[in-house]
């Protein structure tokens, strides 16, 4: 969400970040401090790394299925709904190791389920931002 500021709506930035402190402190049943410390540590290192990692399966989704959207805007969702879940796997899969790193909290399957939907969460928020600075002429 961080790398993408200069291109999305600033709002976008707080909820995304809301939304995955709220999952922290659910899932991984942290105090309000080591969630917000974790919170900010893992997102700074997805934005970091989001770049370079999370990103590349997303272009190569869409880069190899953007000509079936051509064939019908059902497509075309479909390509968008598969861009959201290749980031948020690369989210998951950076933020992941680095709450390991930071916390070594114990890994279940309803915790790693929190914190994809946490991430699907923000990554539909950061389109949804996308969509109105598009809407908008380019200003938010």
């Amino acid at each position: 969400m961080l790398a993408w500021a200069p291109q999305i709506a600033w709002w976008t930035i707080p909820i995304a970040l809301g939304v995955e402190l709220l999952a922290l402190r659910w899932a991984f049943a942290l105090g309000w401090k080591e969630a917000i410390a974790a919170d900010l540590l893992m997102n700074l290192a997805s934005s970091a790394g989001g770049l370079l990692l999370a990103g590349a399966p997303a272009i190569w989704f869409e880069t190899a299925l953007r000509p079936a959207a051509a064939h019908g805007w059902l497509a075309g969702y479909a390509i968008l709904c598969g861009d959201m879940v290749l980031l948020a796997l690369g989210d998951v899969a950076i933020e992941t190791w680095v709450l390991w790193r930071y916390l070594r909290p114990r890994f279940t399957a309803g915790r790693l389920a929190a914190l994809f939907l946490a991430n699907l969460i923000s990554v539909a928020v950061a389109f949804a931002g996308l969509a109105v600075v598009h809407a908008l002429g380019g200003r938010y």
